[in-house]
This record gives structure tokens, C-alpha cells and sequence, in this order.
């Protein structure tokens, strides 16, 4: 099958687009991913004139190899809107007071589907009144959004180790909103873990989630250590954890109470 793709690539100018092929890397089909490794491989090395556009919200493994190779593929993290661009659509939405909807842009990162989503919850609950939103203040999870956690979630995407570091940051942004430093993040994980956990494990765990934008970084422009946060949208959804996906047996913890 593979082979048949490939020659019909081959044999004209083509443009393949795979949206959301996150579904062909999942952790839990071990055949399936070293089969569509094999297949971007030989993309790389075989196709001249066509191209594959991939979209996804988990960075694929198999890709990594091929990058470090230097064979030709680009990589774009798609960022949120600019400021500018957010306000017009916050504006287009009703949404006129500068400062409650920067509070909004900044909450959802620029994402123009929770703002869209948040915008209209707004609207229709709060008749389009950022102010009296803010007055009862809440981070609100789109469907979309929450249909995407479960899946991290819920199909193996994480490993106990990420799961765990995940958890942690919710419940320590909830006691303190300040990101959390590398070494406190291992000093504190090592703390509530049975077993020591080691500097690698972490920091591997840490660059698959930062990758998969799963958590946030952040230097300190002094002492250049490096610390870590969530998105609100993530926290809420890991305190709330509103369909159980989130704390597993060996994951136990305490929730916090999340507004």
C-alpha cells in the first residue's frame, strides 16, 4: 500500500494533506506507527515534486529522526493571534472593553476558537458584558478544546511520568500562580513519588510536553533557570478532570478546587 502511494506521488504533481494525524501515532498501536514511520521516510527520500502537508496537535516521534537527518521537512508551531487580531475578533463578538478582553487573549493564549467559544458563552449568558463576566470571573473549557484533553488524556498520548508533572503544576499553580522552577519541579516530584525519579526522566518528560505544548516555559532573564506553567485552560481541566481521564491508580491526588 505504501509502495502503490508512493508511485502515484511519483508519477504526477501532488499535494497530500493529512488533518489531524495524531490519530496515526498513537502510542497504543506499536504496528501502526512503525508502519507510518516508514512511510514518512520514504516521503523524504523518494518524492521530489509532490508534498504532504501534515497538521496535528501532538508532534509526532517518527518525525524527529527525519528532522535531525536534515532530509527535507519544515516544522511551524502554530502560535495564537496577535493582540491586534484577537481584540478585532473579540470586537466583531460585541466585545468592546480593551482591558477585560486583553484578560481574555491572554487567558486563552490568542486561540481563536476558545476565544471564539468564551465570546459567545459571553454573550449569550453575560449579554456580551466582559465587565459583568469578570465580576464572576471563571475559565471557561470550549468542547473542542475539552474533546482534545480527553484524548490526551485518554488514548496512552502521556506517560505516568508526564501525567504526573501535569497534575503537579495544576495543583501548585492553584496554591501559587508563579511557574514553577526546575528545581523545585524535581525536588517536589521526587518528594511525592514512592520510587526517586531521575534528572533525564524529567527533563525527557518535560521536552515531550513542552513539545506537544502540553505545558509552557520561561526563563528567568537573571538567573536563566527555566520554569514551567500551564495554559488556565489545561489547569481547570486537569482540577476538574470531568470525565475522570485525568488521575489514574497511580496518579492519586488530592484535587484542588478549581473556579
Amino acid at each position: 500500500m505504501i509502495s502503490v502511494l508512493i508511485n502515484q506521488l511519483q508519477s504526477r504533481r501532488c499535494l497530500l494533506v493529512l488533518d489531524a494525524s495524531e490519530a496515526l501515532f498513537q502510542r497504543n498501536n506499536f504496528q501502526h506507527r512503525l508502519e507510518y514511520g516508514l512511510f514518512f521516510r520514504r516521503l523524504t527520500e523518494e518524492l521530489s515534486e509532490s508534498c504532504v502537508l501534515l497538521t496535528s496537535r501532538v508532534f509526532p516521534d517518527q518525525l524527529e529522526s527525519l528532522i535531525a537527518a536534515e532530509l527535507p521537512i519544515d516544522f511551524l508551531r502554530i502560535e495564537g493571534l496577535e493582540v491586534n487580531a484577537a481584540l478585532q475578533l473579540l470586537s466583531s463578538k460585541g466585545l468592546t472593553d480593551k482591558e477585560k478582553c486583553n484578560k481574555l487573549i491572554k487567558t486563552y493564549r490568542g486561540n481563536p476558537t476558545e476565544l471564539k467559544a468564551v465570546a459567545n458563552r459571553i454573550h449569550h449568558f453575560f449579554a456580551s458584558s466582559a465587565e459583568k463576566f469578570f465580576e464572576n470571573p471563571t475559565t471557561l473549557v470550549s468542547d473542542q478544546f475539552q474533546e482534545m484533553l480527553n484524548q490526551v488524556f485518554s488514548q496512552q498520548v502521556l506517560s505516568k511520568t508526564q501525567r504526573q508533572i501535569m497534575i503537579y503544576l495544576a495543583e501548585e499553580l492553584t496554591l501559587d500562580s508563579s511557574p514553577v522552577n526546575f528545581t523545585k519541579l524535581l525536588i517536589d516530584m521526587n518528594n511525592k513519588q514512592k520510587e526517586l525519579m531521575s534528572t533525564s526522566d524529567l527533563i525527557r518528560a518535560l521536552e515531550v510536553l513542552e513539545k506537544n505544548s502540553l505545558i509552557e516555559s520561561n526563563r528567568d532573564s537573571v538567573t536563566k533557570e527555566i520554569s514551567f506553567t500551564l495554559q488556565p485552560v489545561i489547569k481547570k481541566y486537569i482540577l476538574t478532570d470531568p470525565l475522570g481521564l485525568v488521575h489514574t491508580s497511580d496518579t492519586s491526588s488530592e484535587l484542588a478546587i478549581a473556579s
